[in-house]
């Protein structure tokens, strides 16, 4: 059960806006663990269909900016720093700095590396807006800032 618990546990999460960080291209800082495997495709086919789906909410009072990204972590790097050395290759930092010098960062979306650290691109698996759409518009500022800075749920 381990397997569709966790499936649903987080599809639940991204329903809701939570833990979006996904590389296209990537910055300094300790690399984090790996993301978890995905489920088998029954599994996920399981959980899938036992969902609900929920009328989307209004976008009224939306703005990126409620998300708070790229906010500090604990280490004194900031989430984009973080995400940059997660998911890059060989990457240097510039002397007393979480800012990569150097390194390589692939995008398995468009088949595409890049090795300027200025054409790293880092999203949200789920965008933001779509986050609000979902919920995030009745969070609080710390449960935005939260969700659109967390490295631990994809």
């Amino acid at each position: 059960m381990g397997e569709l618990s966790d499936l649903v546990n987080a599809h639940s999460a991204w329903c809701h806006g939570c833990g979006f960080l996904f590389l296209t291209g990537f910055c300094a800082a300790p690399v984090l663990a790996e993301p978890p495997a995905p489920p088998s495709t029954v599994t996920a086919r399981s959980a899938l269909a036992a969902l609900t789906v929920a009328a989307p909410h209004s976008m009224n009072g939306y703005a990126r900016d409620k998300f708070d990204i790229w906010s500090t972590q604990p280490d004194g790097c900031t989430t984009r720093q973080d995400v940059l050395a997660r998911d890059g290759k060989d990457v240097q930092d510039k002397p007393d700095h979480c800012q990569p010098a150097s390194g390589s960062w692939y995008s398995a979306y468009d088949d595409v590396t890049v090795t300027d650290v200025a054409k790293a691109t880092i999203d949200h698996m789920v965008p933001l807006a779509e986050a609000w759409r979902s919920g995030a518009d009745t969070w609080t500022a710390d449960q935005r800032n939260a969700s659109g800075n967390d490295l631990k749920d994809p």
